[in-house]
Parts: C-alpha cells; structure tokens; sequence
C-alpha cells in the first residue's frame, strides 16, 4: 500500500468550523492509475492536497510508504514531499525566466543534487519521453498551453518519485491536446510502475482509470 489515510478529518477555522473531510479511510495500491472526481467544494482539492502532504490532517493518519507523517518534522515531510511525489497541476506553473530544461531540472536542483551532468542528462530524457527534446532550450513562455503541460509532466518526474498527484491536469487543454496528455501519463505509468491519483471532471478520463473514488460533502460516495 503507497498511500493509506485512517480517518482523516479536515476542519477549517476556529469559531465558525467548517468540516470539509469527514473521516476519510482510503488505501492506494502502488502502480495504480486512480481518478477521483466530485462536485465543486466536495473536497477533492483537500484530499489530494492532505495525501501529498501539502496540508495537514486535522484528525486521523497519514501514511505513504508505510511512514506515518504525523511523526515528522516540517524539514522531513518537505524532504519526503520531493522524493516520494510529483505533481501536476491544472495550471503547469513553470517559471518563465528559465526554458525547458532548466524548469525540468529545478527539483533535483531543489533536493541538493550536486552533479548538474547527471541532471541535465535525466532532464533531457524526460523531455524525450515527453516529446519535447528539442525545444530543451525553448523559453517556457514560448510554447503552447500542451507543450508547457508536457514540461510540467517530466518536471514532476525529475526526482524519479513513486507518487504523481494531478489536479485537473488537463483542465485548460483542448479535447485532442487532453487526450494526448492522459496518454502519455498512462505510458509512464505503465513504463515505471509511477502510482498516479488525478483529479478530473472530464469523464473520458476517468472511465479509463484503474479505479474512480467520488468524494461527496467531504466522504467517499462512491469507490
């Protein structure tokens, strides 16, 4: 099991509280492709956001790979968060003074990889594998909304994680560019086993999930 949340609860604010999960239990096998989807202020957000360590469960546990994080430290949880997982969002957030391949790099460089060889030659493999090889040196603001959601793909990927989170990956895309996407994270997910658990509302993707978890009124409706 990658992932596993035992009764984790999500409440907002002090006087006036507000409840967004309501004691969520889910297990994630490793190698899975998971969709989760829901309606607007479900709290699908909160859930990806508390497996990925990003926000913190207000009751219940969190454990990915077998680590409880409720024991860590903010330095080990930051340090776990950049080994262990990727992420994707809807907006690619790539940093427009740097091209292809320096955004690509920018985790290794995060996790205090020294060896800019070895960087620059995992980062031009996944640009590769993305299709992007030779626009490595392409501006970030001179590719298309595709192309940057492409980086931000081999991006997530730099530091070899085994977990990729996505939140409407391919919210801003076109009907052929969003299809295309959800393929090539399909062949990754396939080629290196990456466990991959996305947020969509488009249900083209989602039928073709291993597995579709609904979240409603902050419970799993449906699994």
């Amino acid at each position: 099991m990658i992932i596993k949340l035992e009764s984790v609860k999500k409440i907002y604010g002090e006087t006036i509280k507000n409840t967004v999960l309501k004691g969520i239990n889910l297990e994630i096998e490793k190698g899975t492709f998971n969709a989760i989807i829901g309606q607007s202020g479900s709290g699908k957000s909160t859930l990806l956001n508390i497996m990925g360590t990003l926000d913190k469960e207000s009751e219940g546990e969190v454990y990915i790979n077998g680590v409880s994080t409720k024991s860590l430290s903010k330095n080990d949880i930051s340090a776990l968060r950049n080994k262990e997982i990727g992420f994707i969002f809807q907006f690619h957030h790539l940093l427009p003074e740097f091209n292809a391949i320096e955004n690509i790099m920018m985790p290794a460089l995060i996790e205090g990889v020294k060896d800019a060889k070895t960087i620059s030659k995992r980062a031009e493999f996944l640009l590769d594998k993305v299709g992007l090889l030779k626009l490595k040196n392409n501006m970030a603001l001179n590719l298309s909304g595709g192309q940057q959601q492409r980086v931000a793909i081999a991006r997530a990927l730099m530091n070899s994680p085994e977990i990729i989170l996505a939140d409407e990956p391919t919210g801003n895309l076109d009907s052929d560019t969003t299809m295309e996407i959800y393929n090539l994270l399909r062949e990754i997910n396939k080629e290196f086993g990456t466990t991959f658990i996305i947020i969509t509302h488009d249900n083209r993707i989602a039928s073709l999930a291993d597995r579709i978890i609904e979240i409603e009124n902050g419970e799993i409706a449906k699994d």
